[in-house]
């Protein structure tokens, strides 16, 4: 089985490597797979067909907010649903009917993924929390699908925010651990030149993709320093830190 969340973390660390060297088309378009793969592992694949035929992205977020706005149990089962009135039904227009047929497989499907768990969720509530299993969340949305949407809406924020969370604390620890050294430029580079004079002065010269340069070391050229010709010509930024060899003797 394959799968898709981890084939979409996969394509949004390429998108973010191509992004890195300009190519921004080709990432939006990278990220826009990895979205529809990532709504493939979250959602049953009817609700992802439907949404978008309606022209919808489906997230965790947008869904629970489908499911507040939409949700009607009577309705989506055929019963006269949208207020109890069978008249407002039937002038319901094909968009809204789709939508709240929509709303109907998120909101089984919100239920379902708590039942393959085997374990209730916690909702946080500014009152307080309250643990919710799949059978309770299945009598929510029966017998009150405002209150449900509401459960549904605030554990996906609730999600989210604990996914954020996870992810600063990675790039942090990942940055910690893999920092790069002084000097050390990660910019995607174009040409390197080592460079040596007779007096066993050495130096490098890079050139990056995006055209600037930079020089790491110094040497005499032309009895002077190589990194203030370059500065004065604007083919590098002055560096204050940076040791200059001054004039040959």
């Amino acid at each position: 089985m394959l799968n898709y969340s981890k084939i979409a973390g996969d394509i949004d660390k390429i998108a973010d490597s191509v992004e890195s060297k300009g190519n921004i088309k080709v990432a939006l378009a990278l990220d826009k797979i990895a979205d529809t793969l990532e709504a493939m592992a979250n959602f049953p694949p009817e609700a992802v067909q439907l949404a978008r035929e309606l022209g919808i992205n489906l997230t965790p977020q947008n869904a629970a907010e489908i499911v507040k706005k939409y949700h009607d149990p009577k309705a989506a089962m055929g019963g006269p649903g949208v207020g109890g009135d069978p008249m407002k039904e039937a002038m319901m227009n094909p968009k809204m009917r789709s939508l709240v047929m929509l709303a109907s497989i998120l909101a089984m499907g919100f239920i379902n993924e708590v039942a393959a768990k085997g374990k209730p969720i916690t909702v946080n509530f500014p009152t307080g929390a309250i643990t919710y299993d799949a059978k309770e969340l299945k009598n929510l949305e029966k017998g009150d699908p405002k209150t449900f949407a509401i459960v549904m809406d605030q554990y996906e924020k609730q999600q989210a925010q604990a996914q954020s969370q996870s992810e600063i604390t990675k790039t942090v620890q990942d940055q910690a651990q893999g920092a790069p050294k002084p000097g050390y430029n990660v910019k995607p580079t174009k040409n390197i030149e080592e460079l040596n004079d007779e007096f066993g002065n050495s130096a490098r010269l890079i050139t990056y993709t995006d055209g600037t340069k930079s020089l790491e070391g110094d040497i005499f050229h032309g009895g002077v320093s190589l990194r203030d010709k370059l500065t004065r010509s604007g083919e590098i930024p002055h560096d204050p830190s940076a040791k200059h060899l001054g004039r040959q003797k």
